[in-house]
């Protein structure tokens, strides 16, 4: 067994070791456990099945070497997160990224991915502007507000990945490397929870770390002031934005700020911030606005935050076609994705996959399906658990 996958893969469950002894029925104690991650012993046969299951992985899973060596690149957090809540979102997004790599090179061998990991260099707040305008013209993404920074993310090859977290945590990004140094995936992690504008944000922000090259002299601060800058010019183009509202006023009225809020995707404040950095409002003006934002009881719950928040598609899309070319099989396909799957086959094959949409997507298609008399599709396995019942 991998001593360090044993305990990538127990604090990305969240697991102390002694809360896995207890998923074991103590047949392990949690000094036993610690042995093994430490390499100070291993396992046996019948430990290491057991160790498995409760981890709800193969044994195989825990003794094969990963592809790529997964580093953290920025993890924004108060000081007050606990330190199991922090080791676990950083080894959850070290798994996933391991994961994800393994599935685009199965599906996908050899191929490249479009994100310049570390690779723009910044030596001080206007380069990260000019980074972002460039990184939009080389994914070909012109001029207008993104629609779905999600979608943009993952068709570029950033993994992204939504966890639920304490409310002390903000955002996390991650790179991969193979054993040569050659970078071969990154990802992303926001919190669960937030508001459609804020998750916008806080992704773009950790794309800002994922790609960005700081000088060494760039402290941990510097460095977060070039994310966010990033973000802001990733969002809302400079030349777009000061198209929509001048190069310089001297206030911007609140129904203008939610017009622009849905236009651009972002919050409000987000946005007055943007206008501070491009010269359109002073600093002066700003803090007055932040001021009638206060006044009217707004900074905290902004109008227009009803919108849903944008979901990660690709690594279950790609899990469900990998179970369909048979390059996995459904089991490891619900190990993956952490619910029941089935390969699709018979004269169920359609309902099956449209029962592993979500509802949303789900009635999209069905409206554009064309059903011939006859075909009308099993209402009930929709409405049933992924793979429930299935026999043939």
């Amino acid at each position: 067994m991998i001593a360090s996958r044993l305990k990538l893969i127990r604090q990305a469950r969240g697991l102390t070791l002694d809360e896995l002894s207890e998923l074991m029925g103590r047949a392990v104690t949690k000094q036993a456990l610690s042995k093994y991650e430490t390499q100070q012993d291993a396992p046996s046969a019948r430990v290491l099945i057991l160790i498995a299951k409760a981890l709800g992985v193969t044994t195989e899973h825990l003794l094969t070497e990963p592809l790529c060596v997964v580093q953290t690149i920025a993890y924004r957090t108060k000081k007050s997160l606990a330190v199991k809540e922090k080791d676990r979102l950083e080894s959850m997004l070290r798994y996933h990224l391991e994961e994800a790599t393994w599935l685009r090179e199965l599906v996908q061998p050899n191929a490249s991915i479009d994100v310049p990991v570390q690779d723009l260099p910044v030596a001080e707040v206007s380069d990260a502007e000019d980074q972002a305008a460039d990184l939009r013209d080389r994914w070909k993404l012109g001029k207008d507000p993104i629609g779905s920074v999600v979608d943009v993310l993952e068709d570029h090859g950033v993994t992204v990945c939504l966890a639920e977290a304490d409310g002390e945590f903000d955002g996390l990004s991650a790179v991969a490397r193979r054993p040569d140094g050659l970078a071969c995936g990154s990802a992303v992690l926001s919190r669960k929870g937030l508001t459609h504008s804020r998750q916008r944000l806080n992704l773009a922000h950790e794309l800002g770390h994922v790609v960005l090259k700081p000088g060494s002299e760039a402290d941990d601060k510097a460095q977060e002031e070039f994310a966010w800058r990033f973000a802001g010019a990733f969002l809302a183009p400079r030349e777009t934005l000061l198209s929509d509202v001048g190069s310089m006023r001297r206030s911007i009225g609140i129904e203008e700020l939610l017009l622009l809020k849905k236009r651009y995707g972002m919050s409000m404040q987000a946005l007055l911030m943007r206008f501070r950095d491009l010269g359109v409002l002073t600093p002066e003006a700003v803090k007055q606005a932040f001021i009638t934002l206060n006044r009217l009881g707004i900074r905290r719950n902004e109008p227009g935050d009803e919108e849903p928040t944008e979901t990660p598609q690709w690594f279950r899309r790609t899990t469900l076609r990998a179970v369909s070319e048979g390059l996995v099989s459904s089991s490891h396909a619900s190990e993956l994705l952490g619910v029941q799957v089935q390969a699709p086959s018979g004269r169920n094959q359609l309902t099956r996959l449209l029962a592993a949409m979500p509802v949303a997507e789900r009635d999209v298609v069905l409206a554009a399906i064309p059903l011939e008399p006859g075909d009308e599709l099993d209402r009930e396995w929709l409405d049933a658990p992924i793979g429930a019942g299935e026999q043939d």
